[in-house]
């Protein structure tokens, strides 16, 4: 852990080109991101909503997902963080899998 803490943030611009190559890469190849965008658009924008605000509307949600994602890496970058949730990612495993069983439970019976 001790590594995290000396080096600067963005200490190799060329690494930093590669993980965010791979990193756009990967999220606007994602099947899930297209589906998600699909359907949010379908639910909220009607045929009379002229092209400008749609463009306004994806870039919006580009922009949203941009910064959620960059203060994810960061925060999951930090030493400190990530000694945090090594510690406690037991609880956190065992307490999603009893949230989706109760909802696969509450699946079935309603």
């Amino acid at each position: 852990m001790e590594k995290y803490r000396k080096q600067p943030f963005f200490f190799n611009v060329e690494s930093f080109y590669k993980q965010f190559s791979i990193g756009f890469l990967s999220g606007i190849l994602n099947p899930k991101n297209m589906l998600f965008y699909f359907s949010l658009f379908t639910v909220l924008v009607s045929e009379e909503t002229p092209l400008f605000t749609k463009y306004l509307y994806a870039l919006w949600m580009v922009f949203v997902v941009f910064v959620w994602d960059s203060l994810v890496a960061l925060f999951i970058g930090d030493y400190r963080i990530k000694r945090l949730f090594n510690n406690s990612i037991f609880y956190i495993e065992k307490c999603a899998g009893a949230a989706l069983t109760l909802f696969g439970i509450s699946l079935i019976i309603f």
